[in-house]
């Protein structure tokens, strides 16, 4: 998908982070800067079990998409196949903190929220619509 998309925008609202090939450093140094200022997560206030991810451990988590509202979807590391790990999303509007999990694959989860067949947990109502508008490598006007 990297090699044949530098973006994907889904009715646009959720972006999924793509690196562009030959921009993998910058890349990296993005989740990486994500993933610290995850550490809020694991904070005393956490009123969940979710902690950003450590090199070289399992269970923390890794961003891989956003919303415009302040949405992140994340992987929860566990072992060496990502298409095993879980989809964590956590939707932080209006002071609130709502966590919803997906024992499924990235793109699994993408295709089943755009088929309707994964609920959108926490997301708006009506996204995605029932014919998303999806860009990919088509950046869309707002």
């Amino acid at each position: 998908m990297c090699e044949r998309y530098q973006y994907l925008v889904l009715d646009r609202f959720l972006f999924v982070h793509v690196v562009a090939p030959g921009e993998e450093s910058t890349y990296t140094a993005s989740v990486w800067h994500d993933i610290g200022s995850l550490g809020i997560l694991a904070g005393p206030d956490a009123r969940h079990p979710h902690v950003p991810y450590v090199a070289g451990t399992t269970g923390g988590l890794i961003p891989w998409a956003s919303s415009v509202e302040g949405d992140v979807w994340y992987w929860r590391v566990a072992g060496e196949d990502p298409d095993r790990w879980t989809v964590v999303v956590g939707n932080r509007n209006d002071d609130c903190e709502d966590w919803a999990e997906f024992p499924t694959s990235a793109t699994v989860y993408l295709v089943g929220l755009i088929r309707g067949e994964i609920p959108g947990h926490g997301l708006p109502e009506g996204f995605p619509a029932r014919a998303p508008e999806v860009h990919a490598d088509t950046w869309p006007t707002f």
